[in-house]
């Protein structure tokens, strides 16, 4: 009970500090642009200037008091707060039948994918399955946050002076800015050919073709795809279907919840409207988003670890890989080396925007150049594959191979490339250092280290967490009683060794109720579960690599035979504590396929 009440405590820590460092970021930013903004404001804030000065600080303070990471940590919020937060979290719930839960309203199962000329939105004559369901959880990515509900009522209380939110309101901007999302249904398989026998299974999995979110208006593209390797005298194939890319419907993705905004809050009379609703929508979006737990988790990962000791090719998400392997193939730059440079750059965010530059996306663009750079890569118009994953990381590839000069002249194959005058110079100026390569390696930001580190760390691939037992008998999402499946289920006999997916930390090693025995991994990125052990080889805040055993197969807990249950979270933690809103469970098959 003791080491669970440290834990907590030391998560409590951690989140508030995080949730300082969120009001800062955000009150700082206002306070410059106060005196721009205050002008056109006075004539229709008739409670004067004091309240102004206070609307967008108190957007993120009263976030933050009421951040999600409070009631798991322990920190102390008001009873009232409580009340508000859960009325929030209703109204934007994603299972379907506990009220509203507008994020579930409108998920539509079609036949086929959408095309630039051919688009579902506004169409609702289709199943609607009440589920967000898509195999790569971009629907999730892009899901109405409860904050953002919370941050566009506060702001609205202050500008018309209201004394309190009206359950009205919050349940008309629930509505109002809740997604649309259409899905395609399609089957997966997998099998395994040996001499003393063969087996095969399939699975059908939902993939997102079309979203009409807050964030964008975007349809995704898929493509089936076969592979068969060698294991051992066996042959296994799989067939499944990959993400290819993403295509935006807007010119500007943020052009729906601008309008909305500037009807809701009245802005037709100011001056600069333009540039003053552009600013609105940051203040609402920034306090709606609050802190990232995962990014603060991370950099505590990297301080006390490094980064070469919890990175690893599990981090990488999954969907990505074959556009790194394609930008190796075309720029002979390695995919761990580039994985590294976004890992760095972005942690993987296709919508990440510098507001103090303008860079954006995965491999950070610049907002100059970033149209021919797409045009060179044949993505045309280039506006509608801004914010496609796959041109961002050949952009991104396209860039630092052009920085480096010849990257087949460096020697990728052994360590010569981490002390390379080219490499060096390359990171520094993609870096945004310019030629001060001393500072891009000893400065505080520590961005060559963390760079070389991570692709130190992500050669090594994602290990199968059973060696030589690869037969699956519980998917992720099976009904289960009660609930869904979150992991799959690997028979094995027991005392069978279990060895670690990917680098990171053991943040727990125990006894956790039905689970049994229980060791969970983080690396920054996902969260790696492995449940019903028969033993437990390593302890809390030991560092492992890939492959690095970390207990045995066993039966304990509420188990039904001797089995592995494997599950990973992305997002966030879910272990010990299994109510972080910002953690979900994801497909384990997304990250390792069985070797």
């Amino acid at each position: 009970m003791r080491k669970a009440e440290d834990k907590a405590r030391e998560y409590a820590d951690r989140a508030l500090a995080a949730g300082k460092a969120a009001g800062r970021r955000i009150g700082s930013f206002l306070l410059k642009k106060l005196a721009v903004l205050l002008l056109p404001f006075l004539p229709w804030v008739l409670v004067g200037v004091a309240v102004f000065l206070g609307v967008a600080v108190l957007v993120a303070g009263i976030y933050s008091t009421m951040s999600p990471q409070s009631y798991m940590t322990g920190v102390v919020s008001s009873p009232q707060d409580k009340v508000i937060k859960a009325k929030y979290e209703r109204l934007t719930s994603t299972v379907w039948g506990e009220g509203p839960a507008w994020n579930a309203a409108d998920t539509y199962l079609v036949p086929e994918e959408s095309f630039r000329r051919f688009r579902y939105y506004p169409q609702t004559g289709f199943e609607n399955m009440h589920a967000l369901k898509d195999k790569y959880r971009h629907d999730f990515d892009l899901r109405l946050r409860w904050g953002t509900v919370h941050a566009v009522c506060l702001y609205w209380q202050y500008i018309f002076n209201k004394q309190e939110i009206p359950d009205w309101l919050r349940e008309k901007v629930a509505k109002d800015l809740h997604p649309h999302f259409y899905y395609i249904k399609r089957t997966e398989s997998y099998s395994v050919s040996c001499p003393k026998g063969s087996h095969s299974e399939t699975r059908d999995v939902y993939l997102l073709v079309e979203a009409h979110t807050i964030y964008g208006w975007y349809q995704y593209h898929y493509e089936e795809v076969t592979e068969t390797h060698r294991s051992g005298e066996c042959t296994v194939t799989t067939r499944t279907w990959q993400f290819k890319d993403t295509i935006q419907l807007w010119p500007d993705r943020y052009q729906w919840i601008k309008q909305y905004l500037k009807n809701l809050y009245k802005l037709d009379g100011i001056l600069d409207k333009e540039k003053q609703i552009e600013q609105t929508r940051y203040w609402v979006m920034e306090a709606g988003e609050g802190f990232t737990q995962q990014k603060e988790w991370l950099q505590w990962l990297i301080s006390n670890y490094g980064a070469e000791t919890i990175a690893s090719g599990a981090m990488v998400p999954p969907e990505y890989m074959p556009f790194l392997k394609e930008a190796e193939e075309r720029f002979g730059i390695p995919w761990w080396f580039l994985a590294a440079v976004f890992q760095r750059e972005s942690s993987w965010d296709p919508t990440a925007v510098n507001t103090g530059t303008g860079c954006f996306g995965i491999s950070q663009q610049h907002p100059d150049y970033w149209k021919d750079r797409w045009l060179r890569l044949g993505f045309s118009p280039p506006e509608l594959y801004q914010w496609d994953p796959r041109a961002q990381i050949l952009a991104g590839a396209l860039v630092l191979a052009d920085y480096i000069g010849d990257p087949k002249s460096i020697d990728w194959k052994n360590d010569g490339w981490k002390s390379d005058p080219q490499v060096l110079k390359a990171l520094a100026k993609y870096g945004g250092f310019g030629d001060d390569v001393d500072r891009a390696i000893n400065g505080k930001e520590h961005y060559i280290p963390d760079i070389l580190g991570y692709a130190e760390g992500m050669q090594a691939g994602a290990v199968w967490p059973v060696p030589g037992y690869r037969k699956i008998t519980g998917w992720f999402h099976e009904p289960r009683p009660g609930h869904l499946h979150q992991g799959i289920d690997i028979a094995a006999p027991e005392d069978t060794a279990v060895v670690s997916v990917s680098g990171g930390a053991v943040v727990f090693a125990g006894w956790w109720g039905g689970y049994g025995n229980t060791v969970c991994v983080y690396d920054g990125v996902h969260m790696y579960l492995y449940a019903h052990l028969s033993e437990i080889d390593v302890s809390e805040k030991q560092a492992v690599r890939p492959g690095d055993r970390i207990g045995a197969v066993g039966n304990t807990g509420n188990s039904y035979g001797p089995h592995l249950h494997f599950g990973v979270t992305e997002g966030g933690l879910m272990c010990p504590y299994r109510d972080d809103p910002d953690a979900h469970w994801i497909n384990p098959l997304l990250v390792v396929q069985p070797q």
